[in-house]
């Protein structure tokens, strides 16, 4: 009888560990997505910002020709 007690509350032991480290994988990865979502976001936004400013310049410069061209 006290083994069975105690074969009982081990596996409850066990799946309770599995199912936490269960429940911590699954945040871990989530944590992992949402942070490369961000990061390619932030790229993506420099990237454009970038590129505005180089066509800004390119105007400036062309406005510069063609007032003195």
């Amino acid at each position: 009888m006290e083994t069975r007690r105690e074969e009982r509350e081990e596996r409850e032991e066990r799946e309770e560990r599995e199912e936490r480290e269960e429940m911590e994988e699954k945040e871990e990865k989530e944590e992992m997505g949402e942070r490369e979502e961000r990061e390619e976001r932030e790229e993506r936004e420099e990237r454009e910002e970038r590129e505005e400013r180089e066509e800004r310049e390119e105007s400036m410069l062309g406005d510069g020709r063609k007032r003195t061209g």
